[in-house]
């Protein structure tokens, strides 16, 4: 595997398989009986769909994209491709959380801050320079697309007031969403020498060249 987006399929057939295999699970019937009773459908006759129509079946699969698919997908592209860099997935929330609002990054506390953005991926290069990035995957169009964009739009600008040296900011973005046109858009926020938008794979070979 090559690139994210090779990483990121091998990753979705695994999740698949593996959700596979818990449909199989007795607790997968609990979420049957529950599905008949909001339906106002006998739990026997559910269960029977369940056992004999596989159309049926598959609506009780998780979906890999609620499952983390592209994170998990990018930790592993990014620890493979990029063995000398120190790399860590920082949750949403809690203790080792970071967020960004102008231009400072800072833990995550109970405290609502407007427009702080949750940093999703922190790198420390070989030669000690920092990055801090956000990661989406973006594919189709509509109104959730255009919110993800979004996000990675306030995330530059919300970086654009930092001032420390050697540290940086990155949107990397994936999907057939960022077309050329989205990505010069939004590469219009950037700030020459601190922040920038590019793909997983555009980013593993600026690593690679300046090694």
């Amino acid at each position: 595997m090559n690139t994210y987006e090779e990483y990121y399929a091998h990753t979705t057939r695994i999740l698949q398989a593996e959700n596979m295999q818990v449909l199989n699970d007795p607790k997968t019937l609990d979420k049957v009986d529950a599905w008949a009773e909001r339906n106002a459908v006998p739990c026997t006759y559910a269960r029977y769909e369940f056992y004999t129509n596989p159309a049926f079946k598959l609506m009780f699969l998780k979906d890999t994209k609620k499952q983390n698919a592209a994170e998990k997908a990018l930790f592993h592209y990014l620890g493979d491709k990029l063995p000398t860099w120190q790399i860590h997935n920082l949750p949403q929330s809690g203790a080792q959380s970071l967020q960004l609002v102008g231009g400072l990054v800072i833990p995550t506390t109970t405290q609502v801050i407007a427009n702080a953005k949750t940093i999703d991926i922190k790198f420390v290069s070989p030669n000690g320079a920092i990055i801090y990035a956000t990661h989406k995957r973006t594919t189709g169009t509509g109104g959730a697309q255009k919110n993800q964009c979004a996000d990675a739009e306030t995330f530059l600008r919300e970086a654009e007031r930092n001032a420390e040296r050697n540290v940086f900011f990155y949107a990397i973005l994936d999907g057939d969403y960022y077309t050329p046109s989205v990505i010069a858009r939004v590469s219009q926020l950037t700030r020459p020498g601190k922040t920038r938008v590019l793909s997983s794979d555009q980013f593993v070979e600026m690593a690679l060249e300046n090694a």
